[in-house]
Protein backbone atom coordinates (compact mmCIF):
# COMPACT_ATOMS: atom_id res chain seq x y z
CA UNK A 1 0.00 0.00 0.00
CA UNK A 2 1.04 3.47 -0.51
CA UNK A 3 2.04 4.43 3.36
CA UNK A 4 4.95 4.65 4.92
CA UNK A 5 3.57 4.12 8.32
CA UNK A 6 2.74 0.60 7.50
CA UNK A 7 5.11 -0.66 9.87
CA UNK A 8 5.65 -4.38 10.52
CA UNK A 9 4.06 -4.05 14.07
CA UNK A 10 1.78 -7.10 14.97
CA UNK A 11 4.08 -10.68 15.81
CA UNK A 12 3.18 -11.58 18.96
CA UNK A 13 5.40 -15.37 18.16
CA UNK A 14 7.92 -13.19 16.91
CA UNK A 15 7.93 -10.97 19.93
CA UNK A 16 7.86 -13.95 22.24
CA UNK A 17 11.28 -15.71 20.55
CA UNK A 18 13.06 -12.39 21.03
CA UNK A 19 12.11 -11.83 24.63
CA UNK A 20 13.48 -15.56 25.12
CA UNK A 21 16.81 -14.93 23.07
CA UNK A 22 17.49 -11.64 25.23
CA UNK A 23 17.56 -14.08 28.28
CA UNK A 24 21.01 -14.76 26.98
CA UNK A 25 24.44 -12.99 26.96
CA UNK A 26 24.89 -11.09 23.47
CA UNK A 27 28.12 -9.31 22.67
CA UNK A 28 26.09 -7.39 20.08
CA UNK A 29 22.05 -6.95 19.41
CA UNK A 30 22.15 -5.98 15.16
CA UNK A 31 18.56 -4.69 13.81
CA UNK A 32 17.94 -3.65 10.20
CA UNK A 33 15.23 -1.21 9.70
CA UNK A 34 12.85 1.01 11.40
CA UNK A 35 9.70 -0.47 10.09
CA UNK A 36 10.80 -3.46 11.38
CA UNK A 37 11.48 -2.37 14.92
CA UNK A 38 8.24 -2.43 16.67
CA UNK A 39 7.77 -6.05 17.43
CA UNK A 40 11.07 -5.70 19.60
CA UNK A 41 10.42 -2.47 20.72
CA UNK A 42 8.95 -3.94 24.47
CA UNK A 43 10.63 -6.25 24.98
CA UNK A 44 14.37 -4.43 24.63
CA UNK A 45 12.71 -1.72 26.63
CA UNK A 46 11.92 -4.29 29.28
CA UNK A 47 16.06 -5.57 29.10
CA UNK A 48 17.64 -2.63 29.10
CA UNK A 49 19.71 -4.18 26.77
CA UNK A 50 21.37 -1.55 24.24
CA UNK A 51 21.19 -2.50 20.08
CA UNK A 52 22.79 -1.26 17.32
CA UNK A 53 20.27 -0.16 14.28
CA UNK A 54 21.25 -0.14 10.99
CA UNK A 55 18.73 1.42 8.24
CA UNK A 56 19.10 0.70 4.76
CA UNK A 57 17.39 4.00 3.60
CA UNK A 58 16.26 7.29 4.80
CA UNK A 59 12.30 5.63 5.22
CA UNK A 60 10.36 9.25 5.96
CA UNK A 61 12.30 10.53 2.38
CA UNK A 62 11.18 7.43 0.33
CA UNK A 63 6.99 8.69 -0.29
CA UNK A 64 7.64 10.08 -3.56
CA UNK A 65 8.09 6.60 -4.44
CA UNK A 66 4.31 5.55 -3.67
CA UNK A 67 2.61 8.93 -2.99
CA UNK A 68 2.61 9.61 -6.78
CA UNK A 69 0.73 6.90 -7.41
CA UNK A 70 -2.51 8.76 -5.13
CA UNK A 71 -4.97 10.44 -6.36
CA UNK A 72 -4.62 14.56 -6.10
CA UNK A 73 -7.24 14.34 -3.47
CA UNK A 74 -5.22 12.50 -0.95
CA UNK A 75 -2.15 14.69 -0.81
CA UNK A 76 -3.09 15.34 2.54
CA UNK A 77 -3.43 12.33 3.70
CA UNK A 78 0.37 11.89 2.33
CA UNK A 79 1.58 14.76 4.33
CA UNK A 80 -0.07 13.02 7.24
CA UNK A 81 1.95 9.86 6.48
CA UNK A 82 4.77 10.73 6.12
CA UNK A 83 4.80 12.73 9.15
CA UNK A 84 3.51 9.46 11.10
CA UNK A 85 6.62 7.89 10.04
CA UNK A 86 9.21 10.91 10.65
CA UNK A 87 7.74 10.68 14.38
CA UNK A 88 7.84 6.60 14.27
CA UNK A 89 12.04 7.24 13.17
CA UNK A 90 12.25 9.84 15.74
CA UNK A 91 10.71 7.27 18.24
CA UNK A 92 13.15 4.69 17.23
CA UNK A 93 15.90 6.54 16.98
CA UNK A 94 16.04 7.46 20.64
CA UNK A 95 16.54 3.78 21.69
CA UNK A 96 19.04 3.01 19.65
CA UNK A 97 22.83 2.62 21.25
CA UNK A 98 24.22 3.13 17.94
CA UNK A 99 22.93 4.03 14.48
CA UNK A 100 24.25 2.77 10.92
CA UNK A 101 23.39 4.08 7.81
CA UNK A 102 24.52 2.56 4.34
CA UNK A 103 26.05 5.63 2.78
CA UNK A 104 27.75 8.98 3.58
CA UNK A 105 24.63 11.13 2.84
CA UNK A 106 22.13 8.74 4.67
CA UNK A 107 24.50 9.14 7.14
CA UNK A 108 24.12 13.07 7.86
CA UNK A 109 20.79 12.94 6.93
CA UNK A 110 19.89 10.72 9.76
CA UNK A 111 22.00 11.95 11.86
CA UNK A 112 19.90 15.49 11.43
CA UNK A 113 17.16 13.35 11.83
CA UNK A 114 18.17 11.78 15.11
CA UNK A 115 20.36 14.08 16.61
CA UNK A 116 23.23 12.21 17.22
CA UNK A 117 26.15 11.09 14.97
CA UNK A 118 25.40 8.32 12.82
CA UNK A 119 27.87 6.16 11.28
CA UNK A 120 28.10 4.40 7.99
CA UNK A 121 28.72 0.91 6.37
CA UNK A 122 28.65 -0.22 2.63
CA UNK A 123 26.71 -1.74 1.34
CA UNK A 124 28.40 -5.03 0.12
CA UNK A 125 28.44 -8.44 -1.51
CA UNK A 126 30.08 -11.69 -1.95
CA UNK A 127 32.25 -10.81 -4.75
CA UNK A 128 34.02 -14.43 -4.75
CA UNK A 129 30.36 -16.10 -5.28
CA UNK A 130 29.70 -13.71 -8.73
CA UNK A 131 33.78 -13.72 -9.84
CA UNK A 132 33.39 -16.58 -11.94
CA UNK A 133 30.63 -15.00 -14.13
CA UNK A 134 31.37 -13.97 -17.80
CA UNK A 135 28.53 -11.66 -19.38
CA UNK A 136 27.95 -12.48 -23.03
CA UNK A 137 28.94 -9.42 -24.45
CA UNK A 138 27.68 -10.66 -27.87
CA UNK A 139 23.82 -11.25 -26.32
CA UNK A 140 22.16 -8.34 -27.23
CA UNK A 141 20.40 -9.20 -23.78
CA UNK A 142 19.57 -6.43 -20.82
CA UNK A 143 18.67 -7.83 -17.63
CA UNK A 144 16.65 -6.08 -14.65
CA UNK A 145 16.16 -7.56 -11.21
CA UNK A 146 14.31 -6.21 -8.39
CA UNK A 147 11.66 -6.90 -5.31
CA UNK A 148 8.23 -5.51 -6.93
CA UNK A 149 6.60 -4.94 -3.45
CA UNK A 150 9.09 -1.67 -3.47
CA UNK A 151 7.81 1.10 -5.55
CA UNK A 152 10.86 2.21 -7.18
CA UNK A 153 11.33 -0.96 -8.92
CA UNK A 154 7.88 -0.85 -10.27
CA UNK A 155 8.84 3.03 -11.47
CA UNK A 156 11.65 1.34 -13.14
CA UNK A 157 9.95 -1.15 -14.93
CA UNK A 158 7.18 0.95 -16.22
CA UNK A 159 9.68 3.92 -17.27
CA UNK A 160 11.52 1.82 -19.05
CA UNK A 161 8.76 -0.71 -20.88
CA UNK A 162 6.39 2.74 -21.44
CA UNK A 163 9.11 5.26 -23.13
CA UNK A 164 13.07 3.85 -23.05
CA UNK A 165 12.33 0.33 -24.52
CA UNK A 166 10.60 1.18 -27.77
CA UNK A 167 12.95 4.02 -27.82
CA UNK A 168 15.38 1.51 -27.76
CA UNK A 169 13.86 -0.74 -30.56
CA UNK A 170 13.78 2.31 -33.45
CA UNK A 171 17.29 2.14 -33.44
CA UNK A 172 18.21 -1.54 -32.67
CA UNK A 173 15.47 -3.88 -33.14
CA UNK A 174 17.01 -7.35 -32.03
CA UNK A 175 17.52 -6.24 -28.50
CA UNK A 176 15.55 -8.37 -25.63
CA UNK A 177 14.57 -7.20 -22.06
CA UNK A 178 14.93 -10.10 -19.44
CA UNK A 179 13.17 -9.01 -16.41
CA UNK A 180 12.97 -10.93 -13.16
CA UNK A 181 12.31 -10.85 -9.39
CA UNK A 182 10.02 -11.11 -6.50
CA UNK A 183 6.26 -9.99 -6.73
CA UNK A 184 5.98 -9.02 -10.11
CA UNK A 185 2.33 -8.19 -11.37
CA UNK A 186 0.72 -11.05 -13.55
CA UNK A 187 -0.92 -8.02 -15.33
CA UNK A 188 2.68 -6.45 -16.67
CA UNK A 189 2.74 -9.65 -19.51
CA UNK A 190 -0.84 -8.62 -21.05
CA UNK A 191 0.51 -4.56 -20.50
CA UNK A 192 3.36 -5.20 -23.07
CA UNK A 193 3.09 -8.20 -24.55
CA UNK A 194 6.13 -7.77 -26.60
CA UNK A 195 7.55 -10.86 -27.23
CA UNK A 196 11.23 -9.23 -26.99
CA UNK A 197 10.58 -8.74 -23.14
CA UNK A 198 10.80 -11.89 -20.92
CA UNK A 199 9.48 -12.13 -18.19
CA UNK A 200 11.45 -14.20 -15.58
CA UNK A 201 10.53 -14.33 -12.68
CA UNK A 202 12.08 -14.71 -9.28
CA UNK A 203 15.38 -16.59 -9.49
CA UNK A 204 17.12 -17.77 -6.33
CA UNK A 205 20.81 -17.83 -8.44
CA UNK A 206 21.27 -15.07 -10.76
CA UNK A 207 25.37 -16.12 -11.95
CA UNK A 208 23.53 -18.34 -15.15
CA UNK A 209 21.39 -16.02 -16.22
CA UNK A 210 23.89 -13.15 -15.92
CA UNK A 211 26.03 -14.62 -17.66
CA UNK A 212 23.29 -14.64 -20.75
CA UNK A 213 23.14 -10.51 -20.58
CA UNK A 214 25.49 -8.10 -22.25
CA UNK A 215 24.18 -5.48 -20.00
CA UNK A 216 21.92 -4.91 -16.44
CA UNK A 217 19.53 -1.99 -17.07
CA UNK A 218 18.86 -0.46 -14.11
CA UNK A 219 16.67 3.00 -15.31
CA UNK A 220 15.80 4.11 -11.41
CA UNK A 221 14.53 7.46 -10.62
CA UNK A 222 13.49 6.95 -7.00
CA UNK A 223 14.59 5.20 -3.86
CA UNK A 224 17.61 5.61 -1.42
CA UNK A 225 20.53 3.88 -0.06
CA UNK A 226 22.60 2.37 -2.41
CA UNK A 227 21.22 -0.27 -4.28
CA UNK A 228 22.68 -4.04 -3.95
CA UNK A 229 21.07 -4.94 -7.39
CA UNK A 230 23.71 -2.34 -9.16
CA UNK A 231 26.65 -4.66 -6.83
CA UNK A 232 25.90 -7.78 -7.80
CA UNK A 233 25.84 -6.87 -11.33
CA UNK A 234 29.22 -4.81 -11.24
CA UNK A 235 30.81 -7.62 -9.33
CA UNK A 236 29.46 -10.52 -12.32
CA UNK A 237 31.32 -8.14 -14.35
CA UNK A 238 27.86 -6.94 -15.86
CA UNK A 239 28.60 -2.98 -17.46
CA UNK A 240 25.38 -1.41 -15.93
CA UNK A 241 23.65 1.18 -17.51
CA UNK A 242 21.51 3.41 -14.98
CA UNK A 243 20.73 6.84 -13.70
CA UNK A 244 22.34 8.90 -11.21
CA UNK A 245 19.55 7.06 -8.81
CA UNK A 246 20.69 3.91 -9.35
CA UNK A 247 24.61 4.26 -8.42
CA UNK A 248 23.73 6.53 -5.48
CA UNK A 249 26.15 5.75 -2.55
CA UNK A 250 29.10 4.91 -4.71
CA UNK A 251 32.39 6.64 -5.93
CA UNK A 252 31.94 5.58 -9.45
CA UNK A 253 32.44 7.84 -12.67
CA UNK A 254 30.03 7.74 -15.88
CA UNK A 255 31.76 6.66 -18.81
CA UNK A 256 34.31 4.45 -17.09
CA UNK A 257 32.55 2.37 -13.83
CA UNK A 258 28.80 2.17 -15.46
CA UNK A 259 27.07 4.11 -18.82
CA UNK A 260 24.94 6.29 -17.39
CA UNK A 261 21.92 9.79 -18.42
CA UNK A 262 18.61 11.33 -16.42
CA UNK A 263 16.27 10.94 -19.16
CA UNK A 264 14.56 8.00 -21.83
CA UNK A 265 16.35 9.22 -25.24
CA UNK A 266 20.03 9.45 -23.21
CA UNK A 267 19.62 5.77 -21.87
CA UNK A 268 17.71 4.49 -25.49
CA UNK A 269 21.00 6.06 -26.78
CA UNK A 270 23.40 4.55 -24.93
CA UNK A 271 21.75 1.10 -25.15
CA UNK A 272 21.67 0.68 -28.83
CA UNK A 273 25.46 2.24 -29.66
CA UNK A 274 26.84 -0.19 -26.91
CA UNK A 275 25.10 -3.13 -27.48
CA UNK A 276 27.50 -3.67 -30.59
CA UNK A 277 30.19 -2.58 -29.29
CA UNK A 278 31.72 -5.41 -26.91
CA UNK A 279 34.99 -4.64 -26.29
CA UNK A 280 33.86 -1.53 -25.07
CA UNK A 281 31.24 -3.58 -22.76
CA UNK A 282 33.96 -5.33 -21.16
CA UNK A 283 36.07 -2.55 -20.41
CA UNK A 284 32.98 -0.88 -18.33
CA UNK A 285 32.24 -4.14 -16.87
CA UNK A 286 35.54 -5.00 -15.56
CA UNK A 287 36.04 -1.52 -14.02
CA UNK A 288 33.20 -1.73 -12.51
CA UNK A 289 34.16 -5.55 -11.12
CA UNK A 290 37.27 -3.93 -10.02
CA UNK A 291 35.76 -0.96 -8.07
CA UNK A 292 32.74 -3.70 -6.34
CA UNK A 293 36.03 -5.74 -4.92
CA UNK A 294 37.97 -2.71 -3.97
CA UNK A 295 35.09 -0.94 -1.96
CA UNK A 296 31.90 -2.82 -1.22
CA UNK A 297 32.92 -6.76 -0.78
CA UNK A 298 31.69 -8.69 2.62
CA UNK A 299 35.47 -8.25 3.59
CA UNK A 300 35.53 -4.25 3.25
CA UNK A 301 32.01 -3.70 5.67
CA UNK A 302 32.67 -6.55 7.87
CA UNK A 303 35.32 -4.23 8.52
CA UNK A 304 33.83 -1.15 9.00
CA UNK A 305 31.23 -2.87 11.24
CA UNK A 306 33.95 -4.69 13.30
CA UNK A 307 35.69 -0.91 14.16
CA UNK A 308 31.66 -0.27 14.94
CA UNK A 309 31.22 -2.82 17.07
CA UNK A 310 34.47 -2.41 19.46
CA UNK A 311 33.63 0.85 19.87
CA UNK A 312 30.26 -0.33 20.79
CA UNK A 313 31.29 -3.09 23.37
CA UNK A 314 33.39 -0.45 24.93
CA UNK A 315 30.72 1.90 25.54
CA UNK A 316 28.55 -1.13 27.15
CA UNK A 317 31.32 -1.94 29.29
CA UNK A 318 31.31 1.90 30.35
CA UNK A 319 27.48 1.90 30.87
CA UNK A 320 27.53 -1.39 33.26
CA UNK A 321 30.62 -0.14 35.50
CA UNK A 322 28.06 3.32 36.16
CA UNK A 323 25.40 1.08 37.23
Amino acid sequence: PPMLASVNGYAPQLEKVFEQLLEEDWDIIQLQHTYAFQPFERALKRSGKPFVLTEHNVESDLGAASYDRLPRWANAFAVYDRWRYRRWETRVFRQTGELIAVTEDDAKALSRLSGRATSYVVNSVDCDYYASVHADRHSHRLLFIGNYEYGPNVDAIEWALDEIMPKVWALAPHVRFAIGGFGMPSAWRERWPDPRIEWLGFLPDLRALQATASMFFAPLRQGGGSKLKTLEAMAAGLPVVTTAQGVSGLAVRNGEHYLGSEDASGLATLIAEYTDQPLQLEQIGEAGRVYVRARHDWSVSAAQLEVIYTRFSFSKQGLRSCV
